[in-house]
Formats: structure tokens, C-alpha cells, sequence
């Protein structure tokens, strides 16, 4: 009985390596039509070297490509982003820490917690 468990593990472990091996295969080809609109943004942000430039610029973070910017404050600046996949319009508040002094501190920390009692589905 031993024995049949492990040839029937080992047999699983075969087609799991095998489903892996077709899934990263698809991945990495140059086919675009196989992928998921997920898997495209993935690559592009790993691979598209046009990608790897804004994000050394600083105009893209993850899957948020920033456009314009939206107002400046004392400590920080809020910028238009759009979501790379649902193309959603979002506003970023980018903090300068080199401005932040024990002043400005406290008042990020305030704001923070005014933000956490807030209770919007907009607002993270």
C-alpha cells in the first residue's frame, strides 16, 4: 500500500511540474493572444523596457501609471494615476520625507487617523 501512495504522489507531482513548466512557457513566449490581460501587465512590467524606464523616472509604480498632478501641500504633492488594467482614474498622495520635520510629523500622523475614521469604499 506504501508503495502506491507514493507512485500516485509522485505521478501528481509530474502533471502539477508539467502544468507549471506550460503556464510559465506562455508566459515568456512572444504570443500576446494566449495571455491574460494580467499576465500581458506583468511582463510589460517586468520586460518592456519603455515600462522599466518610467518606473526608474518615477512616473509608473506598479500597476498605477501616473499622468498630471493634482495640488501640493506643505509635505506632499497628490498626483492623477490610472490603473493599468481596469484603466481607473485614481489620486495619489506622494509624501516628501526629506520635508518631513517633527512638525509636519504630527500632522501626517493626524491625517492619517482622520483617514482611518473615515469610512468610504474610495478612500484606502
Amino acid at each position: 500500500m506504501p508503495a502506491a501512495r507514493s507512485s500516485y504522489l509522485g505521478d501528481d507531482l509530474q502533471v502539477s511540474t508539467s502544468a507549471s513548466a506550460r503556464s510559465l512557457s506562455s508566459v515568456s513566449a512572444g504570443d500576446e493572444d494566449e495571455r491574460t490581460p494580467y499576465e500581458r501587465v506583468l511582463y510589460g512590467l517586468h520586460h518592456d523596457q519603455r515600462w522599466l524606464k518610467e518606473v526608474s523616472l518615477g512616473r509608473r509604480v506598479g500597476f498605477y501609471r501616473f499622468r498630471g498632478e493634482l495640488g501640493q501641500g506643505n509635505f506632499s504633492t497628490v498626483r492623477l494615476a490610472y490603473h493599468q488594467l481596469t484603466r481607473d482614474k485614481v489620486a495619489v498622495k506622494v509624501i516628501d520625507k526629506s520635508k518631513l520635520d517633527q512638525k509636519t510629523q504630527r500632522m501626517l500622523a493626524r491625517e492619517i487617523a482622520n483617514m482611518d475614521t473615515v469610512a468610504h469604499p474610495n478612500i484606502i
